[in-house]
């Protein structure tokens, strides 16, 4: 018998979409092997200086209501676009890690627009 008493340990499954879920949402997954050789260097780093300028212009320091939505908004279409173009191309380090900073920008401005409150050096503008 070993330490569960001999039964026999089952991870339940993890919460959210099943891996390789593209961010589009439209229920389409990414072929890890590929079809398409698209990863262009210029275009990768477009697509990271989209998501780096939304998070600087409307998530940043001084937050309000406004900025939050377009934030949001601009990160979920952001995700759509680089889903589309990406879903036949081989997956390279490069384009995880566009395909997971995409994701954390929309996680981080959604918490931001949940949150009424200033935390920290994050200051809503409009809140009361």
């Amino acid at each position: 018998m070993g330490r569960l008493g001999g039964r026999e340990h089952r991870r339940a499954p993890a919460p959210g979409p099943p891996p390789g879920r593209a961010l589009g949402g439209n229920g389409s997954r990414l072929d890890p092997s590929g079809i398409k050789e698209n990863e262009d260097p210029a275009l990768v780093l477009q697509d990271w200086t989209a998501v780096r300028s939304t998070m600087w212009n409307y998530v940043g320091i001084v937050r309000t209501r406004e900025r939050l939505e377009r934030a949001q908004a601009e990160t979920m279409d952001l995700g759509k676009r680089i889903s589309r173009f990406y879903r036949e191309t081989r997956l390279t380090r490069n384009i995880l890690e566009l395909f997971q900073g995409i994701l954390s920008a929309q996680i981080i401005a959604s918490a931001a627009l949940r949150n009424p409150h200033s935390v920290g050096c994050h200051y809503l503008k409009n809140s009361a």
